[in-house]
């Protein structure tokens, strides 16, 4: 008797396992699943399986929502890049306590450089990793060079290690080409 039972919840589960995994399950397997938990009713097990059964049907047709898919925000700045104009990038740099990165060589920095910029050269790349992971990734980065392929590389390597970064195009080239202040 025992034995009977258990072969017959095994082919019970078989059942309703394909049921789960084949969405068109034929009106064939639905009587073989309902006669089946039938000729078992009377056992504690059929029980246990029936209603672990239609739990796990439950939670397969349950509608996935937004929450699930997205994960919850970190009040950390999303790591992220964006490339904006000269004209953009001083709007968002003035006025505000912002971590400024010159990404030049020191020799470029100190010709001239954008006020309240510390210099991070990009070329050093032991200098840069280490001065990098000082920065604070719940404020967002903002990176130039002199035409905008360093800061690019530049964003991308703090990007990935989980900075918001805001990139000058065209770098203090194209500051300059507006007429933006720049210090000594």
């Amino acid at each position: 008797m025992e034995l009977e039972i258990s072969d017959k919840i095994e082919e019970v589960v078989d059942v309703k396992e394909s049921k789960m995994n084949h969405s068109n399950t034929s009106k064939v397997n639905q009587e073989t699943v309902s006669k089946a938990v039938d000729d078992i009713d009377d056992s504690k097990e059929a029980k246990i399986l029936k209603r672990t059964s239609i739990e796990q049907e439950e939670k397969v047709n349950l509608p996935v929502t937004k929450e699930e898919i997205v994960p919850k925000q970190n009040p950390i700045l999303k790591a992220g890049i964006e490339h904006i104009n000269a004209v953009e990038f001083k709007e968002k740099i003035k006025g505000n306590n912002v971590q400024l990165i010159d990404v030049r060589t020191p020799r470029e920095f100190a010709n001239e450089h954008i006020k309240e910029a510390i210099n991070i050269n990009y070329y050093k790349k032991e200098l840069f990793k280490n001065e990098m992971v000082k920065l604070d990734k719940s404020k967002p980065v903002y990176v130039y060079c002199k035409s905008g392929v360093r800061s690019s590389k530049s964003a991308k390597i703090l990007k990935d290690a989980g900075y918001k970064v805001f990139d000058l195009k065209g770098g203090i080239l194209d500051w300059k080409s507006k007429n933006l202040e720049t210090v000594k």
